[in-house]
């Protein structure tokens, strides 16, 4: 495959308007996900399946672009989280206040 245009015509074939899910085994990339916001025309709303979390591949910037054309992700098997660690020290150089840094996770994530 050249490029995601080449992959959207494939989609093409498979993507009709009543077509909810669509499972992918393997990796969910960008060029994957560019395609199917490519051929968005071809479905109303779909949800991209995939064996677990691990399988996704994307930002923030493309996530909410798929959102927006109508694409969902799911999963089949949940990855049960036992722990996170964090690290305050950034590979670039810079440290962040470490109490601070493990409040604001504390905020945003329940485990």
């Amino acid at each position: 495959m050249s490029n995601s245009i080449d992959l959207s015509n494939i989609l093409k074939e498979y993507l009709k308007k009543d077509l909810e899910y669509f499972y992918i085994r393997g990796a969910i990339t960008p060029k994957i996900i560019e395609a199917f916001i490519n051929s968005r025309g071809n479905y109303e709303k779909i949800t991209l399946l995939a064996e677990d979390g691990t399988k996704f591949f994307l930002n923030s910037s493309l996530l909410n672009k798929a959102k927006l054309s109508g694409i969902e992700f799911k999963v089949l098997n949940k990855i049960n989280l036992l722990f996170v660690t964090i690290n305050p020290h950034s590979p670039l150089g810079v440290d962040f206040d470490k109490e601070e840094f493990k409040t604001r996770l504390q905020k945003e994530i329940s485990v």
